[in-house]
């Protein structure tokens, strides 16, 4: 990238109706409330964010791989020179309010979608896991089940005496195996390829149990390895909203390690997934939406509803990340599923896709 130039506003008008749009959105604390990046021609990518204090900062890497910079004063339109910047960079998660829906597929009245708690991909089969009273199980399905194909691959039965609820399956990137939280006490990890368990045992060993009883989800770290999760958050529990998510490590029998604090409460935590940048998305019943947090600091980075009817029995449960292309170029990044509870029949199922848009 070619980075140069003096003051003034010449080299940062290609920024120009991103910034105005930025002016109108507060910051919170040190960190920009808004960012945009571009890509421009024969130069990179560039990115422009906003401080506390009002400046805007644009943000590129010269010929040497270094992070320069160049800022407004707080309250003008003029730029500095480009500088060295002599702070650090992170990623952010991507605001679900910005992903698009795109595409759902819908299965009925399958012993599958009885209880069906949520999806999960391990970038080519996919997984369900069901909670119905006479047989919890996760099921596997080929490439092909977006598209509505759900033969069934293989089952496996939650073992014996394991517990009385099962969450949603995710997938394990860094040992390829499937994870899913057992309540009231246990961690289950499934081999996919035979659909046998690895390991069944209690989350936290023999160490601190933050959660209690309340283990509705786990999600795989990609960044560090650890497994995260939370409570469910209601009021009729002992954890009666989730203000923080708790950290394990799997090398060490899923002790607990550490808590981190969220920005942003949750009730009803129903499934969670963590990006390869190590962003976590959660979904909530009470709120009927995905919410993202930046795990660095647990700053909370917006939130999308998704598209489902609580007052006709609808649920919003698991979630999963990983692109699926549908052809054409046309993909998406995440699913969510949505389970419609039925009183006289199996439960139907409905699994929601979104485009994110931006890295996740």
């Amino acid at each position: 990238m070619e980075l140069g130039g003096t003051g003034g506003r010449r080299g940062a008008a290609v920024f120009i109706a991103m910034a105005a749009a930025m002016l109108a959105v507060p910051a919170v604390g040190n960190v920009s409330a808004q960012a945009a990046t571009t890509t421009v021609p024969g130069q990179g990518v560039l990115a422009l964010a906003r401080s506390a204090d009002g400046r805007l900062g644009l943000y590129g890497k010269d010929g040497s791989d270094q992070v320069k910079i160049r800022q407004t004063a707080a309250g003008s339109a003029w730029w500095s020179a480009w500088s060295q910047f002599d702070g650090s960079l992170r990623s952010v998660a991507s605001d679900p309010s910005t992903w698009a829906g795109t595409h759902s597929v819908s299965f009925s009245n399958e012993d599958w979608t009885e209880e069906a708690q949520g999806v999960t991909t391990d970038g080519t089969n996919w997984y369900v896991g069901s909670n119905n009273d006479d047989n919890r199980r996760v099921y596997k399905f080929g490439p092909d089940f977006p598209r509505g194909d759900d033969r069934v691959l293989g089952v496996l039965a939650l073992p014996a005496n394991a517990g009385s609820h099962l969450g949603p399956p995710v997938w394990d990137p860094l040992r390829a195996r499937i994870v899913v939280a057992v309540e009231p006490s246990n961690v289950w990890v499934i081999d996919p390829a035979s659909m046998r368990t690895q390991f069944l045992g209690p989350l936290g060993a023999d160490g601190p149990r933050p959660q209690g009883s309340s283990i509705p989800w786990v999600a795989v770290n990609p960044v560090d390895g650890l497994l995260y999760s939370s409570a469910f958050g209601r009021d009729d529990q002992p954890i009666k909203s989730v203000n923080r998510v708790q950290v394990y490590d799997p090398a060490n029998g899923y002790r607990w390690v550490r808590s981190i604090v969220l920005s942003r409460p949750l009730k009803e935590v129903q499934g969670g997934h963590i990006s390869s940048a190590g962003h976590l998305y959660l979904t909530s019943n009470a709120s009927f939406d995905i919410s993202a947090y930046n795990l660095a600091d647990g700053v909370y980075g917006g939130s999308r509803v998704v598209d489902a009817d609580p007052a006709s029995d609808e649920e919003i449960e698991g979630l999963t990340l990983g692109r699926y292309q549908w052809g054409g170029g046309d993909f998406t990044d995440a699913a969510v599923l949505v389970l419609d509870n039925d009183l006289w029949n199996e439960d139907d199922v409905a699994i929601r896709f979104y485009r994110t848009g931006t890295s996740m």
